[in-house]
């Protein structure tokens, strides 16, 4: 007996709310006079809230959304964005590094897209739970009751977040597909640095590589080796921001020997090379 759409709704929730976790990478507020910026793609969230000016973001599919003092916005991890302003007046950005993982390595946002844009009254919401979250930026080693309150913080502004948008999807289709493929990608998520092939994964899950490939890329829109290559880049980029290893040791560490290579690779994913992006880092503004 098939399972009803209430039941499937259901059990993919209590997987979510069994995997789901909340991480704070960094934030500030920052008076920045914006002229353009190009495309750039970051591993992680940033949700923030302009105020005093105004600015344009662009994203990958060419959505274009126009950003008005006291907005709040969210720009998803993985997906190319470019700003630009029309003015040289300054524009305060209160801004969040965050990521929402479920199943260990998959982004939450893959499941339930959410707007660029939020109105004045989600964006002032945005704004002081993120200044609050201000307070734990920086490597010093925290009390358990500040951890419960980062951690409470982060949920809030998931809440937010979720409250203000419509998500949607297919609850049936996702609980068949991605029940079957979490041992999958946590395999994955803990075998970057090592070689990882088409054939390997489809017998994992005993399919053969063409009904494999088809029912993976059904279930995260990816192609296997693409999810692969996504999920190491994403890596590389935090490692890039989070550490001072070399390009070389990085490269090991998502699977590339030559780091050469692996900056080709990344160039191709990123725009830039990792030497670039770990630079750029200093001009991130949000």
């Amino acid at each position: 007996m098939s399972l009803t759409e209430q039941q499937a709704q259901s059990r993919l929730l209590a997987l979510v709310e069994a995997s789901l976790e909340f991480e704070y990478l960094e934030g500030d507020t920052r008076d920045v006079i914006v002229s353009a910026h190009p495309q750039r793609t970051y591993p992680f969230a940033t949700v923030g809230q302009i105020q005093v000016s105004d600015c344009w973001i662009e994203s990958g599919d060419l959505e274009r959304v126009r950003l008005r003092p006291d907005d709040g916005y969210l720009l998803r991890p993985g997906i190319p964005y470019s700003y630009s302003t029309r003015t040289r007046r300054a524009a305060r950005f209160v801004w969040a590094h965050v990521n929402y993982r479920v199943f260990n390595s998959l982004n939450l946002f893959q499941l339930l897209p959410c707007p660029i844009r939020f109105p004045p009254t989600v964006g002032d919401v945005i704004g002081d739970i993120n200044q609050q979250l201000h307070a734990f930026t920086g490597a010093r080693a925290m009390t358990l009751r500040e951890i419960a309150a980062k951690k409470e913080l982060g949920y809030r502004l998931l809440r937010v977040l979720l409250e203000s948008s419509e998500p949607v999807f297919d609850p049936i289709e996702k609980l068949s597909h991605l029940q079957r493929l979490l041992p999958l990608l946590t395999f994955i998520h803990d075998h970057l640095a090592e070689k990882i092939t088409r054939p390997l994964l489809a017998n994992m899950i005993h399919l053969s590589e063409t009904h494999f490939h088809v029912y993976f890329k059904r279930a995260l829109g990816l192609a296997p080796m693409e999810y692969v290559q996504e999920q190491r880049m994403r890596k590389a980029q935090q490692l890039l921001l989070q550490t001072n290893d070399s390009i070389a040791a990085i490269g090991a560490q998502v699977g590339y020997s030559d780091p050469f290579y692996f900056s080709r690779q990344f160039r191709a994913v990123v725009s830039i090379n990792p030497t670039e992006f770990r630079r750029h880092r200093k001009q991130m503004i949000w």
